[in-house]
């Protein structure tokens, strides 16, 4: 029994994704969630539809999987059907939203997050909002401050942003509504 045309389509996108050098542990990621979404859907991607995203982002939740994971995997199928549109001339219509991360996981691997509460406190008390939005940022996408740096006024309602991280290597932050807020709060200040 030969390949399935999902399965032909994957393999090719990622060596898509080799020749423009991204990593391995991407490639990897890429590969084990859009496998996953072939077998759920079962049907070629070029049929897919909204109801199947919606259909595949509703079972992963009673799978246990986090916001941030489903975001991930529908950041794969994103690129994929990007490279399918400019790469193969074969638009897919359907629309990918992210799921919205109301509460974001808090990891006290560097910080606590009463000093993280204390570090922010003290920048309200001096009218930092500069201060206030990039220890929000760092706390609210997990990224690198070389990655932060890399963010402009006009991502500020972006629901993601591609920076460059480490390795040279293009990675998307998820944007949540709260931070979207404090971005706002510090480009209307007087600073």
């Amino acid at each position: 029994m030969g390949k399935s045309k999902n399965q032909t389509l994957i393999e090719d996108f990622l060596h898509f994704l080799q020749d423009k050098e991204c990593s391995k542990k991407t490639i990897k990621s890429y590969q084990a969630n859009l496998q996953q979404l072939a077998t759920f859907v079962n049907k070629d991607f070029t049929y897919l539809t909204n109801t199947d995203v919606r259909r595949f982002k509703a079972f992963r939740k009673t799978q246990g999987d986090s916001v941030k994971t489903i975001n991930h995997k529908l950041t794969a199928l994103r690129q994929l059907l990007r490279y399918m549109a400019e790469e193969l001339s074969t638009p897919v219509s359907v629309k990918i939203n992210l799921e919205k991360i109301h509460k974001q996981e808090y990891s006290d691997r560097y910080i606590t997050k009463s000093d993280f509460d204390q570090l922010v406190r003290a920048a309200d008390k001096h009218h930092d909002f500069r201060a206030k939005a990039l220890f929000y940022t760092l706390y609210y996408t997990d990224g690198r401050v070389s990655e932060i740096l890399q963010i402009r006024a006009g991502d500020v309602d972006s629901n993601t942003v591609s920076v460059i991280g480490k390795g040279g290597k293009e990675r998307k932050l998820f944007i949540p509504e709260t931070l979207k807020q404090i971005w706002q709060e510090y480009l209307q200040s007087p600073d």
